[in-house]
């Protein structure tokens, strides 16, 4: 758990999503974040090797800035060399997403899923 308290440790694993400003209007007062639109940039710290099934990931909050002394600025340059550095970016499509989460054995599940065009750019 070094990375919620050791800047040097975390900072290589810091990354960003936005999420929507008014949904998460209680968050925002607990964390950094960046507006953009009527989005906001939050960020978040991946931790590996916590399980054999994969990355869990916390939510930077104003406590982890005051610990590492750092301010969204510095959180934000971090995240932007974190994306150069992780490869090419991926635009996916959602619905696509979604059908290869279904398991084969539950095709009836792909029955619901919305016709609606939507996507997502990320980088892996």
């Amino acid at each position: 758990m070094k990375p919620l308290w050791d800047w040097e440790t975390a900072k290589s694993h810091i990354h960003a999503k936005l999420v929507n400003r008014e949904m998460n209007h209680e968050l925002l007062k607990k964390v950094p974040y960046r507006e953009f639109l009527d989005l906001a940039v939050i960020y978040y710290v991946t931790l590996d090797g916590l399980s054999e099934s994969g990355t869990a990931a916390f939510t930077v909050s104003d406590q982890n800035m005051e610990v590492w002394r750092k301010d969204e600025n510095a959180l934000y340059q971090m995240v932007v060399s974190n994306m150069r550095l992780d490869g090419e970016p991926v635009f996916e499509d959602m619905e696509e997403i979604i059908r290869s989460m279904i398991p084969d054995a539950m095709p009836d599940l792909a029955v619901g899923i919305p016709k609606i065009r939507s996507y997502v750019l990320t980088n892996p």
